[in-house]
């Protein structure tokens, strides 16, 4: 069972850098131009640094397509909740109708569902590590607990037997 202070793996486990060949790979992947955005998807313009910052994540090698939209969702949705957070703490009525809520409330709980939607795309990216009691971890982890209880109990009832056995 995982303590509250387990470390959280947050990314996969690079190799390490050994040598000047491997420090300059490294150097010349951190000054190459990050990979385009797919031909048919479009950043808006607050979209743009979150873009850059999700993109500065990992290595360029590790991009791929599928990756790189699922990139493209987690900017917007981190420019619909920056917005959406300046909307909420500004609390004006009008502005909040010309946005499409009729409350700061409604509003607010836009917020707390683009969060949810933004660690999901997280945690499909692998940019997040696993939470302590998560549900998608659970099943495993049960499965494993059952497992070994029942191996100890095979290995207790194997002692008794032998003790059994030698005081005869």
């Amino acid at each position: 069972m995982p303590k509250p202070n387990d470390k959280v793996r947050l990314h996969k486990k690079r190799a390490p850098i050994r040598g000047t060949a491997g420090v300059i790979a490294t150097n010349a992947n951190a000054l190459a131009k990050p990979p385009s955005l797919p031909a048919h998807l479009t950043l808006r313009a607050k979209d743009v640094p979150f873009w850059d910052d999700i993109l500065r994540a990992r290595s360029i090698e590790e991009w791929g397509r599928v990756e790189l939209v699922l990139a493209w969702q987690l900017a917007q949705i981190q420019g619909d909740i920056l917005t959406g957070r300046q909307l909420v703490e500004r609390g004006d009525r009008k502005e909040l109708e010309l946005a499409g809520f009729p409350s700061v409330r409604s509003a607010a709980a836009t917020v707390g569902t683009l969060i949810a939607q933004q660690l999901t795309l997280m945690r499909s990216l692998m940019m997040v590590g696993t939470v302590v009691g998560d549900p998608i971890n659970q099943v495993p982890r049960r499965i494993a607990e059952r497992e070994a209880e029942q191996t100890i109990n095979k290995l207790k009832g194997s002692a008794e037997e032998n003790e059994s056995l030698l005081a005869l």
